[in-house]
């Protein structure tokens, strides 16, 4: 029979289902975007696998509230209580699973940035640590009972301790939290110094916020973990691990998609965004406005009228592609501590029509310039 949700239930149903379509709407965006410019990469693919993992938790999560998952025991039969079980400890393996590519797709992109060794070790050092953590967790849960079916049906087998999955649970989330504030707070530490516009900053600002808001997702689902030892009413008092969890792991996709977007907030035109990127001055040159060439007539000495026509033709498609396809590029390392710098190059091609006194044509002389 399936157990129409309530309360903590029904909170939980909500909850992963806008999460799951809001970070179905952010991968997409950001694999149009990759594709868009053609810098489809590692990082991208390690995204897309984060979020098919967190897909298959929430699909796990939708059958276990079938069974009863935020229900009370009083509500639910032993049959019931048991397949409510199986199906959160499936969610709960699957979502140890799905942080791991999460936070190693986030540091890939980071190095794409990055020339500095000390960073360069640290981000390498996540990827380890959260890797590990994820393999320890789904193992720790794993091992516990023998068979695994005693998990949920204590009296197929026998199971260890409840303890070690409130133990094992802390030590990853701890895990989580460190790696969570380093994704975080490492960006701000390398691109922050850099002088763009303060939309930019903002634009910046939200994604680490993002990302200090998955820690704080973590923190608070470990104050529920106790719940793993109340084998009265199990499957009520799990259901804000599952929430937090859910949310954690969506607020890390959406963080680590947001950089990747700048091709569609160029076409939206928000936080300063335009065809040069975050923080570009369209129409300047070293902080200098540019005033338009316009046609001039000129009288040589000898008396002959002659007619220039400057016309300017901009690439700007072309200019835009390279320059995102450059971001998508590991080679490039656009940092004061590398020594280089950054600036921004325009493509001009300068045509010049020379006319006669009877305003015929001498002839077209193009005169390609960069600005």
């Amino acid at each position: 029979m399936i157990i129409h949700p309530e309360g903590p239930g029904l909170t939980l149903l909500i909850v992963i289902s806008v999460l799951l379509s809001v970070s179905t709407v952010a991968v997409a965006l950001r694999v149009w975007a990759r594709l868009e410019i053609r810098a489809f990469g590692l990082d991208d693919w390690l995204m897309l696998l984060g979020w098919a993992l967190l897909a298959f938790t929430c699909i796990a999560d939708y059958i276990a509230i079938s069974y009863g998952l935020g229900a009370h025991a009083s509500r639910l039969t032993e049959y019931e209580i048991g397949q409510g079980k199986k199906w959160f400890l499936i969610a709960g393996l699957s979502y140890a699973a799905a942080t791991a590519p999460v936070k190693a797709s986030i540091c890939v992109l980071i190095l794409r940035i990055t020339p500095q060794r000390t960073y360069r070790w640290i981000l390498y050092g996540v990827i380890v640590i959260s890797s590990l953590g994820s393999f320890i967790r789904i193992v720790a849960y794993l091992a516990r009972c023998q068979p695994l079916e005693a998990a949920w049906y204590p009296a197929k087998g026998k199971c260890g301790p409840a303890s070690i999955l409130t133990n094992v649970s802390y030590f990853f989330g701890t895990i989580c939290i460190l790696t969570d504030f380093i994704c975080a707070l490492l960006p701000a530490l390398i691109i922050w110094k850099i002088q763009i516009f303060r939309k930019a900053k903002l634009y910046i600002g939200i994604m680490l916020a993002l990302g200090v808001l998955a820690s704080i997702a973590t923190i608070i689902r470990m104050q529920y973990l106790f719940a793993y030892q109340d084998p009265k009413d199990y499957l009520y008092g799990i259901t804000p691990i599952a929430i937090w969890s859910e949310v954690e792991t969506c607020l890390g996709i959406v963080a680590g998609s947001l950089p990747t977007m700048r091709p569609l907030l160029r076409y939206l035109h928000v936080f300063g965004i335009s065809s040069s990127g975050i923080g570009g001055i369209s129409g300047t040159h070293m902080g200098h406005r540019m005033a338009p060439l316009r046609g001039e007539r000129r009288t040589s000495v000898s008396g002959i009228a002659e007619s220039y026509q400057v016309v300017i033709e901009r690439e700007e498609r072309s200019q835009r592609a390279k320059q995102d396809a450059s971001d998508g590029s590991s080679q490039k390392r656009m940092l004061p501590e590398a020594g280089l710098q950054i600036y921004k190059e325009r493509q001009y091609e300068v045509r010049v029509e020379s006319k006669n006194a009877n305003g015929h044509s001498d002839g077209v002389y193009d005169h390609p310039s960069n600005l």
